[in-house]
C-alpha cells in the first residue's frame, strides 16, 4: 500500500532496503543480498557447458559420418566387462540417430537449462566434475542393470538436475 505512487527503481529499491534494514534481521539479510549482487556482477565464464553441448554435437556428426560410430562407442556391458572401458566415456556423447530430434533436442535443453544454472554457482571446474561423475555413474549403473546397449546424455542431465535440486535445498544462499 506504500508504493501506490510511480516512481522510478532507485527510488523503490532504497525503501525497500530501509525495510529490511528495519527487521530483526535485517543487516544480516542486506549483507547476503550484496554477498549475491557481487556474484552477479561479476560472473564466471561459462565453460563447460558449451563444451558438452560441442561434445554432443561433435559425436553426432560423428555417428551420421559413419554409422559404425554408435556400435564403437555405445555402452555394451559385456563388452566394457572386457575391457573396453572407454565405452563408459563415449556413450555420454553419442545419440540415437533415428531418434534424433527428440533424443539429441532434449538432452542438449537439458544440459544447457540445467549445467547454467549449476555453473553459475560452481563454476566451470566443479560443474565438469558433477557431469562427469554423473555420466560416469550413470552408464555404471546401466551396466550393473545389464541393459544391452546404451548411449545419451541423459544420466548427464539427470545428475545436472539433481546438482541443482542440492543446491537449491542445502545451499540456497
Amino acid at each position: 500500500r506504500d508504493f501506490r505512487e510511480p516512481r522510478d527503481a532507485a527510488w523503490l529499491e532504497r525503501a525497500l532496503r530501509e525495510r529490511i534494514a528495519g527487521l530483526a534481521d535485517g543487516e544480516a539479510a542486506l549483507d547476503r543480498m550484496a554477498g549475491i549482487d557481487d556474484l552477479a556482477s561479476s560472473p564466471s565464464p561459462r565453460r563447460s557447458v558449451p563444451a558438452l553441448l560441442l561434445l554432443c554435437g561433435l559425436g553426432f556428426a560423428l555417428q551420421l559420418s559413419d554409422p559404425f560410430a554408435s556400435r564403437a562407442g555405445s555402452l555394451i556391458p559385456t563388452l566394457v566387462a572386457a575391457g573396453e572401458l572407454w565405452r563408459l566415456v563415449t556413450a555420454n556423447f553419442l545419440h540415437d540417430v533415428p531418434l534424433f530430434p527428440i533424443h539429441l533436442g532434449l538432452n542438449l535443453v537439458c544440459l544447457m537449462v540445467f549445467g547454467s544454472l549449476v555453473e553459475r554457482v560452481l563454476g566451470a571446474r566443479r560443474t565438469l566434475l558433477v557431469t562427469g561423475a554423473a555420466g560416469l555413474l550413470s552408464m555404471l549403473a546401466c551396466a550393473a542393470a545389464d541393459y544391452p546397449e546404451v548411449i545419451g546424455a541423459s544420466g548427464i542431465a539427470a545428475g545436472l538436475a539433481g546438482a541443482l535440486l542440492c543446491l537449491e535445498l542445502h545451499h540456497n544462499r
